[in-house]
């Protein structure tokens, strides 16, 4: 037997029309997440050019992830190159969560861990700040 469809909970915004955004906005934080779980640095032009969508949406997916219905959980962000460039690189940090973009991937069907809610950090040289 196979398992059901998970429901993603609604999104929002001024512009956020459920009929037309959300299988799209879905599907594409589906996708960051599953890139972004490897914890690896990566910039909002590497994480577009894998799963595609603009770079203003994968953005917002990760500002989405930080979100308790959504998980809450950490990204991390540093600047990379000079300060005039205004390049940034992101990286994800799990948290312990049974959220609906989650349970898959951190507990057998039906069982449900806590929330956890996350922060967003930015890293400032070797350390880390609390926003």
């Amino acid at each position: 037997m196979s398992k059901p469809e998970l429901p993603i909970p609604p999104f929002d915004g001024e512009t956020y029309e459920h009929d037309v955004d959300y299988h799209r906005l879905k599907g594409q934080l589906q996708r960051v997440f599953a890139l972004m779980m490897d914890r690896q640095w990566r910039t909002l032009q590497e994480v577009h050019a894998s799963v595609g969508g603009s770079e203003t949406g994968c953005s917002a997916r990760l500002r989405d992830l930080r979100k308790e219905r959504f998980g809450g959980h950490t990204v991390l962000i540093r600047r990379v190159g000079s300060r005039s460039e205004g390049r940034f690189e992101y990286q994800l940090h799990r948290a312990s969560c049974s959220c609906i973009v989650c349970l898959p991937r951190v507990a057998p069907y039906g069982q449900l861990p806590l929330f956890a809610v996350g922060r967003k950090k930015t890293v400032v040289g070797n350390g880390v700040v609390d926003k």
